[in-house]
């Protein structure tokens, strides 16, 4: 299981406010075909089916890191990125998370560098854990 964004996971979501009137039986059928209800609901927050019962999860970022201003700053992040990945926290953040863990990119035009953020989707049970385990990861 690798870094990356899982498109077939983004297709087969399934926010609850898209539900409306369908029956829970229609709703299951919509999911495993793999077409999701309704569009995503753009936050960080949304509910998904998991083992045939609606969970909440969320969305939170769980490991923050700059690399300098480089030609190519994703080759220069692939040792962070592989380091946390081999990490205590690394392993059980791939191990428990819902979906496979992303990182982005983001440029900071005053300091002349880039900030990259590693964000996974947890349930609330697992989400608890881990805030005990590891503590809140600055925003």
């Amino acid at each position: 299981m690798g870094i990356g964004i899982d498109r077939l996971a983004e297709r087969s979501r399934v926010s609850l406010p898209s539900v409306g009137s369908k029956t829970f039986g229609e709703w299951i059928d919509s999911y495993a075909r793999g077409i999701a209800t309704g569009p995503r609901n753009g936050g960080r927050d949304r509910y998904v089916i998991l083992d045939q019962m609606v969970v909440e999860t969320k969305e939170i970022v769980v490991h923050r890191f700059t690399v300098g201003d480089t030609e190519d700053p994703d080759l220069y992040a692939a040792q962070p990125l592989w380091d946390w990945r081999n990490s205590d926290k690394g392993q059980w953040v791939m191990e428990r998370a819902i979906e496979t863990p992303f990182w982005s990119r983001h440029i900071d035009p005053y300091q002349y560098n880039h900030q990259y953020a590693i964000q996974a989707r947890f349930d609330t049970k697992t989400l608890t854990e881990y805030y005990l385990r590891f503590g809140k990861t600055d925003s």
